[in-house]
This record gives C-alpha cells, sequence and structure tokens, in this order.
C-alpha cells in the first residue's frame, strides 16, 4: 500500500491547506486562499484546462502536502505544467510526499499534452536530492521536469 495517496482540494480540505499555505509564506492571505479553493472546487471540469489543487494525504487522511498546477503555454518550454506552489508538510518523510506529488504531476502533465513541468520551490535537501534523480531536470528556484510520454 502506498505511503501517501494524492487527490483533488475538498472542502475538508481547505483549513488544514490553509495553515501548510501560510506556513510556507506563499504570500496569500486567508480569505484569499478560501475564496481562490473553492472557486477551483465549484469550476472543477467544467472549464477545461484550469488551475488545480491536489492534496497528498496519508493512510489517516491527514493532509502532508499539497501542489497547485495550470498548464500554460511557455515561450521557452513550450507547453508546460506550471506548479507555482509545491508545499510538504512531513518533515519525517519529506521525499515521499514530494514523490507523490510529483507523480499527481506527472500524470496532468502527460494529460494535458505538457512537455515540461515547472515546479516552484524554496529549495532544500529533498529538492536536491529530486534533481540529482529527474533526468534532464534543471533546477533555479525551483525544478524543470522533461515529461516522459
Amino acid at each position: 500500500m502506498e505511503a501517501y495517496s494524492v487527490r483533488p482540494i475538498m472542502e475538508a480540505d481547505i483549513l488544514p491547506c490553509q495553515v501548510l499555505v501560510e506556513g510556507g509564506g506563499v504570500g496569500i492571505a486567508a480569505e484569499e486562499w478560501r475564496v481562490f479553493v473553492r472557486r477551483i472546487i465549484e469550476w472543477r471540469g467544467a472549464t477545461g484546462l484550469h488551475d488545480e489543487v491536489h492534496v497528498a494525504v496519508d493512510q489517516r487522511g491527514v493532509v502532508k502536502g499539497l501542489v497547485v498546477s495550470q498548464a500554460i503555454q511557455s515561450m521557452l518550454f513550450g507547453r508546460t505544467l506550471d506548479a507555482p506552489v509545491f508545499l510538504t508538510a512531513s518533515a519525517a518523510d519529506e521525499d515521499g510526499v514530494i514523490a507523490a506529488l510529483l507523480g499527481k504531476l506527472s500524470e496532468r502533465a502527460r494529460v494535458s499534452n505538457c512537455r515540461q513541468m515547472r515546479i516552484w520551490s524554496p529549495g532544500g535537501e529533498a529538492w536536491r536530492r529530486v534533481a540529482e534523480k529527474a533526468e534532464g531536470a534543471i533546477t533555479f528556484a525551483g525544478l524543470c521536469v522533461n515529461v516522459m510520454v
């Protein structure tokens, strides 16, 4: 059994994720976060490719990470899945949470016909390990990874 499952955010996740977003220094106010997520939930599937928020939860359903992503057209990278918010809450297994969220992003990138994933992250040792393992990855204030088709 997988240590984490990744699924679209639900109403019950808003507050636990808000705490994670505030701690991650994303720079979005609490009310803005709630409005954003509720709009994502309301519009999910109705408008084609748009922003999406996925959460990684442990076997007890506790949120351990989240990622916000959107398929965009980049002049530099072509069709890209951009993830401006990628946060983990698990110090004990940060690598596992990152791997679970990256798996979901890769799946979404392939479905969206994206050639690249651009993941913005504050960095850290776990990200350095991810960059070393990802073929063709380049780093900036985050990570850019080729999508395997």
